[in-house]
């Protein structure tokens, strides 16, 4: 090819499809502006998958939108998005409105969010196609194309279906298929798996995969999950507070991090094949971008910051072959980098506690069944557990693991009460726990005090109304009558869960995530149980959030001698939490064992699809042990 030849249509000269140069985002209350991103430089090429990696705070959804001209009302950007030489952030909305979809396109985390509940699928993913002319396709024409596209994801049974009738999973690619329904050359993906469990989101990672070879397509994918972007991406770019810290090829920035927060952020992410002596986490949280605008952003959190690191943000400078980074002292510190990183990646052996043996919780051939909401229609009953048997030793940790639908949060709420089993037994220190309204009040304390559960979402779990002191001391006096010192005794569960006595006067909407999180554990620490049910304590946390809560979740247990029943789909968590595991599939235990044994050698079809859509690298790909 000769060296003037023109460029292919919407390419720039430097091969690049879609680029970002200085895009600045910021927001305006009331007469306050606030940075939520800034100088952010950003380049997608044909074909290629891009990740944008960071913890939550850091603006990448934000950058997701102003790439495509849909930020928030009370935000601007500044800055250049060019696509096909054009800068879309000068463009009118008309102008915008008629190169989504068609050109670009956006696909969320929460696909519910996108799609209109009360209009069928086919309708949706077919809102907007015309013909060669520009003329709007007939009813029929419509939906055949529609059916068409939703077979390219997979689903095309569900083109007369509505959102609501639909698992997470196929939510996401009636999603994906309307994005895609304008034959775009640049999608951006925003947490498209991050709700998902690990076999669904492996579907949909290989799905958009195979979507972008087959149309050539470029795609830019935003996600806190370093395996995800690793096993996905051809390029990453690390975000925090609002500022890149470290660029590179993903193979390069897998193999060794340029920056002290992409190597926090990597050993932060538990490994699915082994389990960690320590799980290492970045402390603190992401601060917001004005407050860290004139040091280091990640000065205050980080391990190797010293006196200059605080009087100048550092900008991305090469350090090697298509490798930048913003670290003032990469040079001095990396040899360092690399010692920390080999250390904390040391696998650690399983130890059974000696009293594994005892049972403190019995289940026994559980049924659970749900009628249909729509059994007038002579729909069957749902059966949420058919026979589950399993046992916890005291202070043993024991994991359960399946996706959603499995029965797992169904059978948590049977162990406290919530829920009361159709058949089966439920043995809970002695005290046949099957039915909690025929318990006797001496019965039902005896229970409370020796199992207590932590949910999922803390927010929901916790009045909103009431301080975080409030909260405890209403356990504390239910619990503890003859204690006097109440307020001692909350600032002793803060600190057991690692938070100043000062945030017994907050409110839980003044706390981060994490934090939440810790006030729902030292709620359920109060009556000083022997066995705490966790029901996906750590799914909706940040990676580094997530191992500073799996690490307390040790801390107690060797402090003490709390046992946990761990309910989770990841099996990276569960492997660095438990000793024996379960694996739950449509209400019925497929296999279960010593959690190196299960996750190691699955017998189980089930098991082994668990086990093999864990992302994974092309460095990571190996063969079944």
């Amino acid at each position: 090819m000769s060296s003037n030849a023109e460029p292919l249509r919407g390419v720039d000269a430097n091969g690049s499809l879609l680029t970002a140069v200085g895009l600045a985002i910021h927001s305006r209350i009331g007469g306050d502006q606030r940075t939520i991103v800034t100088n952010l430089d950003l380049s997608l090429n044909e074909a290629e998958t891009v990740g944008i990696v960071g913890e939550s705070g850091s603006g990448k959804s934000m950058t997701a939108r102003a790439l495509v001209g849909l930020l928030p009302t009370g935000l601007s950007a500044r800055g250049e998005v060019r696509l096909d030489g054009s800068n879309l952030l000068e463009m009118s909305q008309r102008a915008l409105s008629r190169i989504r979809g068609s050109e670009i396109a956006l696909v969320l985390q929460d696909p519910f969010t996108m799609l209109n509940p009360v209009t069928r699928c086919g309708d949706q993913v077919a809102d907007g196609l015309v013909d060669a002319r520009g003329r709007r396709l007939g009813r029929r024409t419509r939906r055949e194309e529609a059916a068409r596209r939703l077979a390219e994801v997979g689903i095309p049974e569900t083109v007369d279906r509505y959102p609501f009738e639909l698992s997470g999973g196929m939510r996401q690619r009636v999603a994906i298929a309307a994005a895609l329904a304008g034959d775009p050359r640049v999608l951006i993906a925003d947490e498209p798996s991050t709700a998902l469990d690990v076999t669904t989101q492996g579907e949909i990672l290989a799905l958009l995969k195979s979507l972008q070879t087959s149309r050539s397509m470029a795609l830019l994918l935003i996600t806190h999950d370093l395996r995800v972007a690793f096993s996905t991406c051809d390029r990453i770019y690390v975000l925090y507070a609002g500022s890149l810290l470290e660029v590179g090829d993903a193979s390069a920035v897998e193999a060794e991090p340029l920056h002290p927060y992409t190597l926090g952020l990597l050993l932060s992410e538990p490994p699915a094949d082994r389990r960690l002596t320590e799980l290492v986490a970045i402390p603190g949280s992401v601060p917001a971008a004005d407050d860290v605008a004139t040091i280091c952003p990640l000065a205050p959190r980080c391990q190797w910051a010293q006196p200059k690191c605080e009087v100048t943000n550092p900008p991305l400078k090469p350090v090697g072959a298509e490798r930048l980074s913003a670290c003032l002292r990469i040079d001095e510190i990396r040899a360092e980098m690399r010692s920390l990183r080999h250390h904390a990646e040391r696998p650690a052996v399983v130890h059974h506690p000696a009293e594994a043996s005892v049972p403190l919780v019995s289940v026994d051939n559980l049924q659970k069944t749900f009628a249909d909401a729509s059994t007038r229609r002579g729909s069957a009953p749902v059966i949420a557990l058919g026979g589950v048997s399993l046992t916890v030793g005291v202070t043993e940790s024991v994991g359960l693991v399946g996706e959603s639908g499995s029965g797992k949060t169904t059978l948590a709420r049977c162990l406290v009460g919530l829920e009361t089993p159709t058949a089966g037994a439920i043995t809970i220190d002695g005290v046949d726990a099957s039915n909690y309204g025929s318990l006797s009040a001496d019965h039902l304390r005896q229970l409370r005090r020796t199992v207590q559960i932590v949910f999922q979402d803390p927010y929901s779990s916790l009045n909103p109304l009431r301080t975080v002191g409030s909260a405890l001391k209403e356990v504390l006096e239910l619990h503890r009558k003859r204690s006097r010192n109440l307020e001692g005794g909350v600032a002793e569960l803060l600190e057991q869960v690692g938070l100043p006595a000062s945030f017994s006067r907050r409110k839980p909407v003044a706390l981060s995530g994490g934090e939440r999180q810790r006030v729902a554990i030292a709620r359920a620490l109060a009556v000083k149980p022997r066995l705490i049910i966790c029901d996906e304590p750590v799914s909706a946390l940040d990676v580094s959030v997530q191992a500073q809560i799996l690490g307390l979740f040790r801390t107690l247990r060797d402090e003490l001698g709390v046992g946990y029943l761990f309910i989770t789909h990841d099996l990276a968590v569960v492997r660095q939490v438990v000793e024996r595991v379960y694996v739950l599939y449509r209400g019925e235990v497929v296999e279960s064992g010593p959690v190196d044994a299960v996750l190691d050698h699955p017998q189980h079809a089930y098991t082994v699809r668990l086990v093999e859509s864990v992302p994974r690298s092309a460095s990571q790909q190996r063969p079944m042990r």
